[in-house]
């Protein structure tokens, strides 16, 4: 079993709930020291149309909502960033741009000035198609994903619904 396979099952272990919204799942997750509100959005098991080696959440952070990436350990490059190029349905493709990878570069954090615009995106439309490349060795994943109760489940996170 991979290891962000491993990661993804432990995140959803120590949850205090999960309730199915269509082909999306929200995860209430409070952090433990600051009390704050950690939940997450994610695609139900099973419903990614690649392997499971490219995932992605939405997730109540510190600074509100954030969009993430969970993937192999990739190196990046000389600012440990990764490509990556995102499309709903027939819409006009995001980037490629540059992610920060997570601290076990097993994962990479969307801009948050792009955030928004992509969460407006995804709102309204069907499918969601998304690329990561690290620039180190050219490694490229490639996942699509139906958007099929995403707005449902976004309605239930509280850093989207305290900034609208």
């Amino acid at each position: 079993m991979s290891v962000l396979l491993r990661t993804l099952i432990a995140l959803m272990a120590v949850t205090a709930a999960s309730v199915a919204n269509g082909e999306w799942e929200y995860t209430d997750k409070q952090d433990p020291f600051e009390d704050s509100d950690r939940s997450l959005i994610s695609p139900a098991t099973g419903m990614y149309e690649n392997d499971e080696e490219l995932v992605i959440i939405a997730t109540c952070q510190f600074d509100g909502l954030n969009i993430r990436l969970g993937h192999s350990f990739m190196v990046g490059d000389s600012d440990e960033e990764v490509r990556v190029q995102m499309r709903v349905d027939e819409n006009e493709a995001y980037g490629p741009e540059y992610w920060s990878l997570t601290s076990d570069s097993e994962g990479s954090w969307m801009p948050m000035r792009d955030v928004p615009r992509m969460i407006a995106q995804m709102r309204t439309g069907t499918r969601l198609i998304f690329r990561v490349v690290d620039p180190a060795d050219g490694e490229t994943l490639n996942q699509a994903v139906s958007l099929f109760g995403f707005s449902e489940a976004l309605k239930k996170l509280s850093c989207y619904r305290n900034r609208n």
